[in-house]
């Protein structure tokens, strides 16, 4: 999955476990940054007021949303 292409982008993302965000991707963190290494996002989750990280696992589809 290329995560880079959602940064600076609002999304909406289904996690494995079935729960949706909805927010603008802040920073794309790179898999070497990670540990395990995989690569992530980090959302500005607006209703939350705060920042979630997401790594490509935990994500089951994520949408371009206006």
């Amino acid at each position: 999955m290329d995560l880079g292409q959602y940064y600076g982008k609002s999304v909406r993302i289904v996690c494995d476990e079935g729960k949706i965000f909805e927010g603008f991707i802040t920073l794309y963190v790179y898999p070497e940054d990670n540990d395990p290494e995989v690569e992530g996002i980090i959302m500005d989750h607006k209703p939350s007021a705060s920042l979630i990280e997401f790594r490509e696992t935990d994500i089951k589809t994520i949408t371009v949303i206006d």
